[in-house]
């Protein structure tokens, strides 16, 4: 988990948050379904991929129910293209993420 410290207006607030880790992820044919463990203080998530080749990730999905923590892919069946999960939090009317470790389709 990530803690850290928000300091605004001479208060600190102390915000824990989980780096998501991704649990599982099962190929069937050209779909992948991606599991992650669920965060604390999250608020949505963002799932991002980016295929062999390409420079820049792009955002696939945002998941607004924090309790969420599955995401399919359809047509995925680029073998090397990476995947990650952001969680996002909010705190002191900032918000900010943490990232999962990239999953690499094989």
């Amino acid at each position: 988990a990530y803690s850290g410290k928000d300091v605004s207006y001479g208060t600190t607030k102390t915000v824990t948050v989980g780096v998501p880790t991704i649990l599982s992820a099962k190929k069937s044919g050209e779909s992948i379904t991606l599991k992650w463990a669920q965060q604390s203080n999250t608020v949505y998530y963002r799932i991002y991929a980016k295929a062999p080749g390409d420079a820049e990730y792009t955002k696939v999905a945002t998941i607004t129910n924090p309790k969420t923590t599955s995401y399919t892919f359809k047509q995925l069946s680029a073998q090397g293209t990476q995947i990650k999960v952001r969680a996002f939090y909010t705190s002191n009317g900032k918000t900010t993420y943490a990232t999962t470790p990239l999953y690499t389709v094989k």
